[in-house]
């Protein structure tokens, strides 16, 4: 079957492109966010700066929309009745990177609780520099969660430095994900991989996920995920079960598994964000 590729050429050579762009998927991500853009936009201009937003509602999409209009970024609004539906999100991102590659150099395609950015001791001073100066097709992160003591933690500060308030992270295979690009991607399920290609891992580009960081924010966003809103193919072949609602008590359990199997995180990366 023909790609996309096959059919639409990238016109590499038509025209100076942007350095780069930053593009996330999301829905009503109260608490994640904040960090997201405070982050990104410290190292992307705002026009450069991409949220497709999947349906958000309420107090969060009025002040998501609040933010474009003041031109901190662009959002464009994407529809699907199924909050959790991986074959069209993958397809949806997918789609919108190649897009963006026809104007751009370099797409980083993320989450909104991951956080890319340069390991301090690297030859590069920021993620702007890296995709500035970057050559080739495409690069894999080196991937962590940052994890929380679910019974003694203090509820995270969003007006602190996150990795500050936090002790450990452990490495995950699974967050070592394709990223930055040059090339447009035919994403996998959770973004982690790409069916048309497979870069190596470069260690100085760390990618630090959010999602365990804090018990409550990690709770209160799945319970609100009704599964009812779920895709039936998802659920029948138990895509993003990890994301589905369950007991406190079975979230705490989980999160303990994680921060006793963890390790200290370096004080090198204390003031990354």
């Amino acid at each position: 079957m023909d790609t996309i590729d096959d059919i639409i050429p990238e016109f590499k050579d038509f025209g100076i492109k942007r350095p780069g762009a930053a593009v996330t998927l999301l829905n009503n991500e109260d608490n994640f966010f904040d960090i997201w853009i405070d982050h990104y936009s410290k190292h992307y201009d705002a026009r450069d700066i991409f949220v497709l937003d999947h349906n958000s509602t309420g107090e969060f999409a009025e002040k998501l929309y609040h933010g474009a209009k003041e031109g901190r970024y662009n959002v464009i609004p994407v529809h699907n009745d199924k909050w959790h539906f991986n074959i069209w999100m993958c397809t949806t991102v997918s789609l919108f990177q190649w897009f963006l590659l026809q104007s751009y150099k370099t797409v980083l395609v993320c989450d909104c609780d991951e956080i890319v950015f340069t390991d301090p001791k690297s030859k590069y001073s920021s993620l702007r520099e890296y995709y500035e100066n970057f050559e080739g097709y495409g690069v894999t992160t080196n991937g962590y969660h940052i994890l929380c003591d679910p019974l003694n933690d203090l509820p995270l500060d969003i007006n602190q430095k996150i990795i500050k308030q936090k002790q450990k992270y452990i490495h995950d295979d699974m967050l070592c994900k394709p990223i930055l690009s040059t090339m447009s991607l035919q994403y996998n399920f959770g973004f982690h991989s790409a069916n048309n290609m497979c870069f190596d891992i470069d260690k100085d580009l760390i990618l630090f996920h959010l999602r365990m960081v804090d018990l409550n924010w990690n709770y209160s966003r799945d319970l609100k995920r009704n599964i009812e809103q779920w895709s039936e193919i998802d659920i029948y072949n138990k895509i993003g079960t990890h994301s589905q609602p369950c007991s406190k008590e079975e979230r705490i359990k989980l999160l303990q598994d994680y921060f006793d199997r963890g390790e200290l995180i370096p004080e090198r990366f204390q003031d990354v964000f």
